[in-house]
């Protein structure tokens, strides 16, 4: 269903591109994020294993 509705957006103006990009930074971002919570899950984990 999302990919039938996203398909016309793809190549139909040359906008695609900066959206594209826009897309890109996002996920980076998302990417930071995610890496971020990894590590304070990690380093809370260690915390709460380290005393017992």
């Amino acid at each position: 269903m999302t990919p039938v509705a996203a398909r016309p957006r793809v190549g139909a103006r040359p906008t695609g591109q900066r959206s594209s990009a826009r897309v890109r930074r996002f996920l980076i971002s998302a990417v930071d994020v995610s890496s971020e919570r990894m590590r304070w899950l990690e380093s809370s984990a260690v915390a709460l294993i380290s005393p017992a």
